[in-house]
């Protein structure tokens, strides 16, 4: 009786070593994993490193992605894409300048002799290029935004806007500095402007907001961009 005893008390001890390995585990791992999920909040938040600006930088100077830096914006459905499309050799060609008549008429203008001058040069934006340009860098659809921020001269033989513009301009970025909060990225940069002209020469101090995203095709979409106060 007393072995018995004595073997049921070594089973309750084995058990109960057993199930107190088991719980430790257990909580190892999930103080493992909440520590894990704090160091990614961290990283997810605060000042972005120079990899990241880098990145960002080389970002906003591609020749399709600085055309949103034309223009100030709260949000994407406010982008004047008149203004961006403007000097925009990216989504358009040149078209009607040899042809007075379709240029009359693209222009809408009353009297088309001889003698009316070009009013500077003209590009052809195909529509369906314009909405997925619009999509691509700020994952809306164009239909979100007002029509009187679309280029004025549209064709509906040539499925098209049309854009007169006159010289172009030099855009330069600096990317200063920025913050993120998970997939929001606020950057700091001086910029000079195509349209504006009392910044086509001097750098202005302006915040873009960006959001990346994996289903971006080129990494983040724009949110917003204003000049900093």
């Amino acid at each position: 009786m007393k072995n018995k005893t004595l073997i049921i008390i070594l089973v309750f001890i084995i058990l109960g070593l057993g199930c107190y390995i088991i719980l430790d585990k257990a909580i190892d791992k999930e103080n493992a994993e909440i520590i894990k999920d704090k160091e990614k909040q961290i990283d997810d938040v605060g000042k972005l490193t120079d990899e990241e600006l880098f990145d960002i930088q080389q970002f906003l100077t591609t020749n399709a992605a600085d055309n949103f830096l034309k223009v100030y914006f709260t949000k994407p459905s406010e982008i004047d894409m008149d203004k961006v499309l403007q000097y925009n050799s990216i989504y358009s060609r040149e078209q009607a300048k040899g042809d007075r008549k379709y240029y009359c008429e693209i222009m809408k203008l009353e009297t088309c002799d001889t003698e009316a001058p070009f009013d500077g040069d003209v590009s052809l934006y195909q529509k369906d290029k314009v909405a997925d340009y619009f999509k691509d860098y700020t994952g809306l659809e164009i239909d979100g935004i007002k029509k009187s921020l679309l280029p004025k001269y549209y064709s509906e033989k040539d499925n098209a806007y049309f854009n007169v513009h006159s010289d172009a301009y030099e855009s330069t970025i600096y990317v200063l500095g920025g913050t993120k909060n998970k997939n929001q990225y606020y950057i700091d940069y001086l910029g000079t402007g195509f349209l504006d002209d009392e910044e086509k020469i001097k750098p202005i101090p302006r915040k873009v907001v960006l959001k990346k995203s994996g289903g971006s095709r080129y990494g983040y979409y724009f949110v917003s961009n204003k000049k900093l106060d």
